[in-house]
């Protein structure tokens, strides 16, 4: 498309779905077919983290279901968390063929009016994901550190403190992210006649609930940690599990920079990604939060099914004994 072709469909009144949904800066050429984008960073990080998630999660479910006999409510709040995490992911590469992590001058009015729609589903959806992750978090904690009567006083009370602050900040956030825009469908839509809040609002309310959430999620165990009979060596060993959680804090506190950072809001469509991109790490940290506690029993299954299988190889001359398998593998679970 020519400048002069550019310029002539791109005025008022009758602007061309095909125009570039923002001036380009000076010096920079709209619609640039080699225009630089933050998807494949986005890419290589949500696959990472998203290895990360699944491994994490599979160790869990079968350390707790088939080695410990147990699945809370905790456990089916990873689970939820899980889907959404992934729903949220697909939410955000739905946006990729409409040009998200281009600079606005490099998509046009049609692909950002699409863009706009999968932006607001993934908005709810991660708040779907957040919010049980976060939760199956404290409830953990509180069903570690205060199973005993004794120890039911300021831990207990500000777990319990703890999920009320995440259900009232994530019930709130899920309606500024539902309701942006009166009618609905105006969030999409910027020609249907409405009203819309401030589009930074929800991003703004939700990168700072993240981080005050993250600290506190954060705070918690440690503090239980403090208050066990324990060498300090070992208090230092079980605090590292949670210590992930300041990198969640970490990737909170960017996203709340980049989102307040007024002088990027005209450029929606590049700095959405990047906030995205801080999400889904934050995301992946507080999920590994709660599949760590369960790691040292798997690794001690390992280990032990490790030694038996070596001992019935030594003891049959080098040969294993593949009747007996079963029977040991068994024997493995129940002692553990």
């Amino acid at each position: 498309m020519t400048l002069e072709d550019m310029l002539q469909l791109c005025q008022s009144p009758n602007i061309d779905p095909s125009c570039p949904d923002h001036t380009s800066p000076s010096g920079q050429i709209s619609l640039d077919p080699e225009a630089y984008t933050m998807l494949p960073i986005t890419i290589l990080i949500s696959t990472i983290s998203s290895i990360l998630v699944v491994t994490a999660m599979s160790i869990r479910i079968f350390t707790r279901f088939r080695l410990l006999h147990q699945f809370a409510i905790e456990d089916v709040l990873m689970v939820i968390a899980t889907i959404g995490f992934f729903g949220f992911l697909g939410a955000l590469f739905s946006s990729a063929p409409y040009g998200l992590g281009k600079h606005m001058w490099d998509i046009t009015l049609s692909q950002a009016l699409l863009l706009l729609h999968r932006v607001y589903a993934g908005q709810i959806l991660y708040c779907f994901h957040m919010y049980p992750a976060k939760l199956a978090v404290v409830l953990q904690v509180k069903h570690i550190f205060t199973s005993s009567l004794l120890k039911r006083e300021f831990l207990y009370w500000a777990c319990w403190a703890t999920i009320a602050l995440l259900t009232s900040s994530y019930v709130s956030i899920l309606f500024i992210c539902v309701f942006p825009c009166v009618p609905i469908r105006k969030a999409w839509g910027p020609a249907v006649e409405g009203w819309c809040m401030d589009r930074s609002l929800p991003g703004i309310t939700g990168a700072m609930t993240g981080l005050v959430t993250d600290l506190v999620v954060l705070v918690l165990p440690v503090i239980g940690v403090a208050g066990l009979q324990m060498p300090r060596r070992q208090k230092i060993a079980v605090a590292a599990v949670f210590a992930v959680g300041v990198f969640a804090c970490t990737t909170s506190a960017i996203r709340l920079n980049f989102t307040l950072d007024t002088h990027l809001k005209d450029d929606t469509t590049y700095w959405f990604i990047v906030q995205a991109t801080c999400a889904i790490a934050e995301s992946a940290a507080v999920m590994l939060c709660c599949c760590f506690p369960v790691f040292p029993r798997f690794w001690k299954y390992i280990i032990q099914h490790y030694d038996v299988r070596r001992a019935r190889y030594h003891a049959s001359g080098g040969q294993i004994d593949l009747g007996t398998k079963n029977n040991s593998e068994q024997g493995i679970v129940g002692a553990v």
